[in-house]
């Protein structure tokens, strides 16, 4: 039943993106240049079982434009869990997308590694662009000889509270140990006057038969676009794997 429940969410997010971008008001510069950002977290993840884990968390994108409306996005991200017995995991991507002020579609390759094995990833992405909220949905399948091959579907609402203010709600569905899901919810905000931002995240795992969580905080530093509200920034670089591992 929960898993029905949460399938449906997911679905909903997806067709309310499709919909609300029909009549959008776009707040967004229709102008892609070179930008980029690098975020660092700390987090702690706490399972059932309780043996929990400090973690800490990297990503780092450059957006590049290919012509007026075709870009690139290159991401590099990591986690790497402390305590005997978890995971890390690792990762390099590209991705290639149209964009304009209303949306941008597209897809990934890269290679994901977990602990000492790695494979190969291949995605779809989309995000809608509106003047106080965003959405960003996506499909990520990665396989390999040396690891069970898995696959996730995912949509995040981001709504503004103001430009440089943003609250975020996801839910996403994880192929691997007997299917997990995920559930999480955020805040990030800009400092004024600087491009960097603070941000904080709680995210529930689980299935019928386990339940987990996260929480991690950390910034952002953003360049290329100085003086950009976040708003903007998350325009700029639309997409990202991160923890989609």
């Amino acid at each position: 039943m929960r898993s029905v429940t949460l399938a449906l969410a997911v679905g909903a997010i997806v067709f309310a993106g499709s919909a609300w971008a029909q009549g959008g008001n776009p707040m967004y510069s229709g102008q892609s240049i070179v930008t980029g950002d690098v975020s660092l977290a700390f987090g702690w993840y706490e399972p059932d079982n309780g043996d929990g884990t400090g973690e800490i968390l990297g990503d780092v994108r450059i957006a590049i434009p290919i012509t007026e409306l075709w870009n690139t996005q290159i991401e590099v991200a990591g986690i790497s869990q402390f305590e005997k017995g978890y995971s890390d995991a690792y990762g390099a991507y590209a991705h290639f997308y149209y964009k304009d002020p209303q949306f941008a579609i597209g897809g990934l390759v890269g290679g994901t590694g977990i602990n000492d094995d790695g494979g190969w990833t291949v995605g779809a992405e989309k995000a809608f662009f509106m003047p106080t909220t965003t959405l960003k949905t996506d499909a990520i399948y990665t396989w390999s000889d040396d690891i069970d091959d898995y696959w996730s579907i995912g949509g995040e609402l981001g709504w503004y509270w103001n430009a440089n203010t943003r609250a975020d709600f996801g839910v996403r569905y994880w192929s691997f140990n007997k299917d997990i899901w995920q559930l999480s919810a955020g805040v990030e905000h800009l400092i004024g006057g600087t491009n960097l931002s603070l941000f904080g995240n709680a995210s529930y795992y689980g299935n019928d038969n386990t339940d987990n969580w996260e929480v991690i905080a950390g910034g952002r530093f953003a360049f290329g676009r100085n003086g950009a509200t976040l708003q903007q920034h998350d325009w700029d670089r639309p997409f990202s794997v991160g923890l989609h591992y």
